[in-house]
């Protein structure tokens, strides 16, 4: 199995598939890497496609430590220096938005193009920004989630979606979930309920592709409209059918958005 020593006692697991320009997909909160199984599958034809799980998610290791948005990009850049890759592309969902945003600010003309998918700059509600989660929506989610994380996690992959999915893709999420230890679930949300990205959004000195549900319950459409007005050189495509996980639920689409803009 592929591992990348990102600090002494820290490897994250990636899979490195096919050849040519390469392609870094980060995924969100819970999740891993197996996410973007469909879009490797087409673009692995003709592009190097890595993708990782992020510290605590998937088969990466899972220490004390490190929960927070800015050692996930100092994680993502350590990924990508020791793999060796030339510009790369970033492909970002939720979490991994917020990733990308911290990597603008940290790395600048290390990546060639970047997709952000289903973010926010602001995932908690701040007295400026009206578009996060209240902060007693929050306090109560951390309490459900040490009472009852099974439960609660069910209700979060229900989320991911405007249409009704089938039970066999909920199970593969969910169990996705479930390997995050909790003390890396709640310092994750922890970290990400005060987190104002919104100063480095034009740090991007590259072209960013927006792609958001309209109809998505965690990170809100005007969210991602918000960004497309901070970003220089950024567009925004909105998927009319679609919640937080634009990749599945409208995955042809999402597709041909994303070949269309990595294309030279």
């Amino acid at each position: 199995m592929p591992y990348c020593q990102v600090s002494e006692d820290v490897a994250l697991y990636y899979e490195d598939i096919g050849d040519g320009p390469p392609i870094v997909f980060v995924h969100g909160f819970g999740m891993s890497h197996s996410v973007w199984e469909n879009q490797v599958l087409e673009l692995s034809k003709s592009y190097r496609c890595i993708t990782v799980d992020l510290r605590g998610h998937g088969a990466s290791d899972k220490p004390s430590y490190g929960y927070n948005i800015e050692q996930n990009a100092r994680d993502i850049y350590s990924l990508i220096k020791s793999l060796q890759l030339n510009k790369p592309i970033y492909v970002g969902w939720s979490l991994g938005v917020a990733i990308a945003i911290h990597f603008a600010k940290l790395y600048s003309n290390v990546i060639s193009k970047a997709v952000l998918v289903g973010g926010t700059p602001c995932w908690g509600r701040l007295p400026d920004f009206e578009h996060g989660h209240t902060q007693n929506d929050i306090d109560s989610w951390l309490n459900e989630i040490v009472e009852n994380r099974p439960l609660w996690t069910g209700g979060f992959i229900e989320n991911l979606f405007y249409n009704e999915v089938d039970a066999m893709t909920s199970t593969w999420l969910f169990n996705q979930a479930m390997r995050v230890p909790l003390h890396a679930t709640t310092k994750t949300i922890e970290d990400s309920r005060w987190a104002d990205l919104r100063p480095y959004l034009p740090a991007f000195d590259c072209p960013v592709l927006l792609l958001h549900g309209k109809h998505d319950a965690l990170d809100s459409v005007e969210a991602a409209q918000y960004m497309q007005r901070e970003i220089q050189n950024a567009r925004l495509v909105v998927f009319e059918d679609s919640g937080h996980a634009v990749f599945l639920e409208e995955r042809a689409k999402f597709n041909e958005e994303l070949r269309k803009f990595i294309e030279p």
